[in-house]
C-alpha cells in the first residue's frame, strides 16, 4: 500500500508547510500526524487544517528529512520535494472550449469548429448592427475586430 503523497508548499529556516491533497477533509487522520510529529520531532508550533490538508510546522531549524521519516515511519506519508505538476489556469479554462470545438468539428465533419462558429457569430452581429442603421455605433465594427482577431489567431495556430 502506497503512502498518501505529502509535498512541502513553502519552507523558511523556521517554517515549513506541507500539503497532503489526497487526504484533505481527513480530520482522524491529520490527529494521527499531529500525534506521530509531536511525539518523535521537537518543535515549537504545530498547525494541522485538515480543511486545507496542511501542515505548518515552526521551530528552529525545520529538517524536511526528519520530518519525512517520521512520516515514513509512521505509515502516514511520503514526503516530497517538489510539489506536483499542475496545470496552469488558461489551459483550464481553455479545454472546455478546445472540447467543444473538437466536438463541432467532429458532427459537422470538419466543416465548422468553435473559432468558426464564434466568427459567424460574430460577423453576423456586425451586420446587424449595421442594418438597424448603427453604422457609426462601435459595436459593429468592434465585432468585425473580434471576428477578425479570432479567425487570424485561429489559422496561426493550426500552422
Amino acid at each position: 500500500m502506497a503512502l498518501p503523497a505529502a509535498y512541502i508548499a513553502h519552507q523558511t529556516a523556521e517554517r515549513i508547510r506541507i500539503r497532503i491533497p489526497s487526504r484533505k477533509g481527513e480530520t482522524a487522520y491529520f490527529s494521527e500526524i499531529r500525534k506521530a510529529l509531536q511525539k518523535d520531532m521537537s518543535m515549537a508550533g504545530l498547525e494541522v487544517n485538515p480543511a486545507t490538508g496542511s501542515l505548518l510546522l515552526k521551530g528552529p531549524q525545520m529538517d524536511p528529512t526528519a520530518i519525512a521519516s517520521v512520516g515514513e515511519q509512521s505509515l502516514l506519508f511520503a514526503l516530497e520535494t517538489r510539489p506536483p505538476e499542475t496545470e496552469p489556469l488558461s489551459k483550464r479554462i481553455a479545454a472546455p472550449f478546445h472540447d467543444l470545438s473538437r466536438s463541432l468539428d467532429r458532427l459537422s465533419g470538419g466543416e465548422l469548429d468553435l473559432p468558426g462558429m464564434v466568427f459567424l457569430g460574430l460577423v453576423g452581429a456586425g451586420v446587424y448592427q449595421i442594418a438597424r442603421g448603427n453604422v457609426m455605433a462601435p459595436p459593429w465594427y468592434s465585432a468585425f475586430w473580434y471576428a477578425l482577431g479570432l479567425f487570424t489567431k485561429h489559422i496561426a495556430d493550426k500552422r
